[in-house]
């Protein structure tokens, strides 16, 4: 470090003490934020961003498109055997 220009040494104390003083001055998360208590599954549902209602129309969505790729591929599959 004999070599190494005075203002880099500022700048590198300057860190480590910015670095110091964040480590020294966090604090953990109150015991009270950390322990709330989980909703019901009766209030979950009731909410109305509960994907909930998503899932049965995502379900509902993949079997029209599984339906509609299989009717594709049969009629794919008859004309390629029609002479």
């Amino acid at each position: 470090m004999a070599q190494a220009s005075r203002p880099f040494l500022v700048v590198v104390v300057a860190c480590a003490l910015l670095v110091a003083v964040w480590l020294l001055t966090r604090q953990p998360a109150p015991a009270e934020r950390s322990q709330t208590p989980a909703k019901p599954p009766s209030q979950i549902s009731q909410s109305p961003f509960a994907p909930v209602g998503a899932i049965d129309k995502a379900r509902d969505a993949a079997a029209l498109s599984d339906a509609a790729n299989a009717r594709r591929q049969f009629e794919g599959a008859a004309q390629e055997t029609a002479p």
